[in-house]
């Protein structure tokens, strides 16, 4: 799932945010600037998947990404993927869905989520929807 709206090769007003020493900054230079984090999900209890997440703030949005290894699911659940702060307060970033042979789920948001560092993989019920509840969680990391 991607929120983005597509204007990532358009200049916008982050590029005067940060005046580069006498000269603007071109795509290729605003790539350099982007911050990149990486983490390992682990697993949860006796849970045996696992799974790398990545977080990159480009100075304007927030972008996560999961790759997982996880198993099949049986008929009526699905994964979801949660940002997490201190533990209480949980965002959804939406659906975990299979491509190939690995689970991926990417979320990008312009909200301010800095402070949300963890990053919580769960197994849903359909029947529940997106009710905003975390069930079972399956893999969890937490970035510096």
């Amino acid at each position: 799932m991607n929120s983005g709206n597509g204007a990532d090769s358009k200049p916008d007003k982050s590029d005067t945010q940060k005046p580069e020493s006498g000269h603007g900054q071109n795509p290729e230079e605003s790539q350099e600037n982007i911050n990149v984090d990486e983490i390992k999900l682990k697993a949860v209890g006796s849970f045996k998947g696992k799974g790398i997440a990545k977080r990159a703030f480009d100075g304007n949005r927030y972008t996560f990404e999961v790759k997982a290894d996880l198993p099949e699911l049986p008929e009526g659940k699905f994964y979801e993927g949660w940002l997490v702060k201190g533990g209480k307060a949980f965002i959804s970033s939406g659906n975990v869905s299979k491509v190939g042979s690995e689970y991926f789920m990417e979320f990008t948001t312009g909200q301010g989520i800095g402070v949300y560092k963890e990053i919580v993989i769960t197994e849903e019920t359909v029947d529940d929807g997106y009710d905003g509840k975390p069930e079972t969680h399956l893999l969890e990391g937490s970035f510096k």
